[in-house]
């Protein structure tokens, strides 16, 4: 008998809602799925929100309605087009639209945006969210949490295997047979890819990688960029736009260009920029995995043959890159499926398996549940 649960995934690259309907009796879940594109004015909010230093209360709280309005309107839209009845969905698994993300302060704290109240009310489907606020309560980083999820559907009795997630930032998750499974964020992955993108060219993002093959990475700026403090620090770690932002990209560029007078092209920054993503993720994955047999890549970098192709270059010919829907979930609804699981597993009190991620003391039940 089915177990239907919507999944609702909004992440850093700001693309976007995700909505994936999946019936999670199924090893391959995901029935229907949806994007959303946002609204220019909404989007360009998020943006602001995730960017600026300060946010004034209407601000803050009028973008979440709108978001949240945004959200439950895209529900009803996509259960309408498929003739479905709420009363058929157990529960949204609603992320929310991370807008700050801060474990390494004490007291850290990170941020979604969703007025889970305001979805439950205008979908009449039970909201499940607010996920990350619990495992950082227990002294966790709130992130990656899918690694669980990625070992349930994912993982191999006999094989090692990574999946690559690829989104605004790039995370990993390591699934070694017979045991907990361990993520962690690498580095950027299409947030600065798109930011240079849109800044030089028509368009919101770089089409097979088709400009960065015009560049030509610069070493020197590469080696700049890898010194940068994340990229030394152990696991359990997370990050996303609080570092790897325009600015911070500005930054490095200004110093860059204080040290070497010659005229970098656009399209030279880009292929550095790709290559950024390609190696953090590469060399995570040769030092923490060394005995993967594959690499299964998900997320919209996927997209992006050029990179995949870097990634593969990194690598080395021994190691196996596809998509993840080579194992039964097409790579852009992976984390959409993944929060419709989280949502199950609240409803059904069980715990989530992720400190071995994310540093938490203990694994626990994640979310709060909001009914109609």
């Amino acid at each position: 008998m089915p177990d239907l649960y919507i999944g609702a995934m909004s992440g850093t690259s700001l693309d976007g809602l995700d909505l994936a309907i999946c019936d999670l009796n199924s090893q391959s879940p995901v029935l229907h799925t949806k994007l959303f594109e946002f609204p220019s004015l909404l989007k360009q909010s998020l943006f602001d929100l995730s960017h600026q230093t300060t946010i004034t209360f209407n601000n803050l709280y009028q973008t979440e309605q709108n978001y949240s309005d945004f959200c439950a309107r895209s529900i009803n839209s996509l259960i309408k087009e498929l003739k479905l009845s709420p009363t058929k969905i157990k529960a949204i698994g609603m992320h929310g639209q991370t807008v700050r993300h801060h474990p390494e302060l004490s007291p850290g704290y990170t941020v979604q945006l969703a007025n889970l109240s305001h979805i439950s009310a205008h979908t009449g489907i039970t909201t499940v969210g607010d996920f990350r606020r619990k495992d950082l309560a227990l002294g966790g980083q709130g992130a990656p949490l899918v690694p669980p999820f990625h070992n349930a559907y994912f993982g191999s009795k006999t094989e090692t295997r990574v999946i690559a997630n690829i989104g605004g930032i790039s995370n990993i998750s390591i699934l070694k047979p017979k045991a907990s499974p361990v993520g962690y964020d690498t580095g950027p992955g299409n947030a600065l890819l798109d930011y240079w993108f849109s800044k030089h060219n028509s368009g919101d993002y770089d089409l097979n990688g088709d400009w960065a093959k015009q560049g030509q990475v610069n070493t020197t700026l590469l080696n700049q960029l890898l010194s940068v403090e994340y990229f030394t620090l152990s696991a359990p770690k997370s990050t996303g736009r609080e570092l790897f932002n325009p600015e911070w990209l500005h930054n490095e560029l200004e110093e860059f260009h204080q040290h070497n007078p010659i005229i970098t092209s656009t399209a030279d920054i880009q292929a550095t920029l790709t290559e950024l993503t390609a190696k953090t993720l590469a060399d995570e994955i040769s030092t923490q995995a060394k005995e993967a047999g594959s690499v299964y890549v998900c997320g919209g970098g996927w997209k992006n043959s050029h990179l995949i192709n870097r990634l593969s270059y990194h690598l080395g010919k021994k190691i196996k890159v596809a998509s993840t829907t080579e194992l039964g979930i097409e790579s852009d609804w992976i984390e959409a499926c993944a929060f419709a699981w989280f949502a199950k597993n609240t409803l059904e009190r069980k715990d989530c398996m992720q400190s071995s991620a994310t540093g938490a003391t203990r694994d626990a039940i994640l979310g709060g549940i909001y009914y109609p």
